[in-house]
C-alpha cells in the first residue's frame, strides 16, 4: 500500500500528517491484508521525512530521486 498525504499550510506542523498516518497504518493492519505500507518522500521535504521517522517507517532506499521507506502494518 502506497500512502499520500497534503497538508494545507495552515495545518502543518500540528501533527495531524502523523496523526492520519498512524491512522491509516492501524486501520489497514485491522481491515486489510495489507501487510506493508511504503511512502516515496522528495528528500528536501523535512517535515514528510520526520513524519516517516515518528510513524516507524524504515529507509529502504533511494529511487529515482525520492526516499522509499517502508513499514509493516501487522
Amino acid at each position: 500500500m502506497n500512502i499520500g498525504y497534503f497538508v494545507s499550510e495552515e495545518y502543518r506542523g500540528n501533527g495531524c500528517a502523523t496523526q492520519a498516518v498512524e491512522l491509516l497504518l492501524q486501520q489497514l493492519a485491522r481491515d486489510t491484508q495489507y501487510r506493508a505500507a511504503t511512502l516515496l518522500i522528495d528528500p528536501e521535504n523535512e517535515a514528510s521525512l520526520a513524519v516517516a521517522a515518528r510513524c516507524g517507517f524504515d529507509r529502504q532506499d533511494d529511487v529515482r530521486g525520492q526516499r522509499y521507506f517502508k513499514r509493516s502494518v501487522t
